[in-house]
């Protein structure tokens, strides 16, 4: 080679240099500048599918299920920037501080659902989302539920059910709740632990399971965001925490899938007061009243053993996915309450209580594991009773799409023995009009 050629490969490559360090530096300032917006958005208002949040139930930050998410993009973006730094000696950019996350930092975004664009809304402070609330006679209950807790520690199922621990433990749970709201049941049995009904009142009763259980499951959540920020609520003497007293509740009423999911939101629960009013109720609790839904369809549902769907699936048979063991034919009661992530676009919860009815007034048939519950459906006949209590199935959050943004299908509730779309249902059309 001549060393004039020599001298137009060494511009060239010159050239070639320059412009790849011009490169990575344009890369890593934007991405830092990409990452310090992202790391502004708050946890709970972050990657939303459409426009209703998934929560990851591994992750206790709740973000969404979304293998390809922006944050991995960005970390595929970096991981470029870094390559091209280190095969490009003497290629270097400025770094971009990071902006720590906080709850106080609040966006402006814009949504894209299938229903249309959403407006510009601000996600909430936690000035604005948290919820007050007073507990009644706690430290009592508390002691009460852990003494209970440790006598049935190393017992049996057997042994668990001929002491009665089943309903000794609803009849704590439910009372406790029931006074946090100055609610005083004609139905519930305080001292026997479960709920009972005859042929004039059946459906009422039905309507009171589910709506005591949803109010209990808020009330605990709210007792572990405040123990959360307070500590000294709960003192050690009492010999329960409460994350306890929320495993005790979600072993007492829930099953299938909406165990599994309320479980995977307990940090989200500690953290963030709109967690709690998305995924458990989004509205007020009036003084002397539980949970108010605005719509409820009671229905018939029977056991589908070739129905192998998972629990995740809106056609999944919620009496066997999911954990639940529920053979037969049972009552149960859909109904939706507000769902509030604190950026005024409307959305519901639908939830699914499977009603429990032993068909008897011995107390002795409502001992019984929420997710293996004793056959039973339809009202007493006239002129009996019996004892029957609830276990909530489902929980989904759901918005015009009618879907969970887990699946595409359409979300249905049972309505006598027949299924029906929700978007079908002319209370959640009048809902989302109003």
């Amino acid at each position: 080679n001549s060393p004039l050629d020599r001298v137009f490969f060494y511009e060239k490559y010159s050239i070639f240099i320059a412009f790849m360090c011009n490169l990575c530096y344009d890369i890593a300032n934007w991405t830092g500048k990409s990452k310090e917006f992202y790391n502004k958005i708050p946890d709970n208002v972050r990657e939303r599918t459409p426009s209703v949040m998934v929560y990851n139930p591994n992750n206790p930050s709740g973000s969404p299920e979304n293998s390809t998410s922006r944050r991995n993009f960005l970390k595929g973006i970096i991981a470029v920037g870094a390559t091209a730094a280190f095969a490009i000696s003497g290629c270097s950019a400025e770094k971009v501080p990071e902006v720590p996350e906080t709850k106080q930092n609040t966006p402006a975004s814009t949504e894209q659902s299938s229903i249309g664009t959403e407006p510009v809304t601000k996600s909430p402070t936690p000035e604005t989302q948290e919820i007050k609330m007073e507990f009644v006679g706690l430290e009592d209950f508390a002691r009460n539920l852990s003494a209970l807790k440790k006598e049935f520690e190393n017992a049996t199922e057997e042994e668990k059910q001929k002491g009665e621990f089943y309903t000794k433990r609803m009849a704590l749970l439910i009372g406790w709740s029931h006074a946090n709201h100055g609610f005083k049941s004609k139905t519930f049995d305080y001292e026997k632990g479960a709920w009972k009904a005859d042929a004039g009142n059946y459906k009422e009763v039905q309507d009171e399971v589910a709506r005591s259980i949803m109010t209990l499951l808020y009330d605990i959540a709210v007792l572990t965001h405040a123990c959360n920020e307070d500590n000294s609520l709960l003192p050690p003497e009492t010999g329960i925490t409460a994350d306890d007293v929320m495993a005790e509740a979600l072993d007492a009423f829930t099953g299938g899938y909406a165990k599994s999911k309320l479980k995977g939101r307990l940090n989200n629960f500690k953290e963030y007061p709109v967690s709690i009013k998305t995924s458990i109720y989004g509205g007020t609790i009036e003084e002397g009243k539980l949970i108010e839904p605005f719509a409820s369809y009671y229905g018939t549902r029977t056991r589908n053993n070739f129905n192998d769907k998972d629990a995740k699936d809106p056609d999944a048979d919620l009496l066997s996915s999911g954990g639940m063991n529920a053979g037969g034919t049972h009552d149960t009661y859909d109904f939706f309450v507000p769902s509030d992530m604190g950026d005024d676009i409307k959305r519901v919860l639908k939830l699914t209580v499977l009603i429990v009815n032993t068909e008897s007034e011995d107390i002795h048939y409502a001992n019984e594991p929420a997710e293996k519950p004793g056959n039973g459906y339809g009202a007493p006949a006239e002129g009996q009773r019996a004892y029957i209590y609830g276990t909530l199935v489902d929980a989904r959050v759901t918005d015009k799409t009618c879907t969970d943004g887990i699946s595409t299908k359409s979300i249905h509730i049972v309505d006598g023995d027949k299924e029906r779309p929700i978007c079908d249902l002319p209370e959640l059309q009048k809902y989302y009009a109003s």
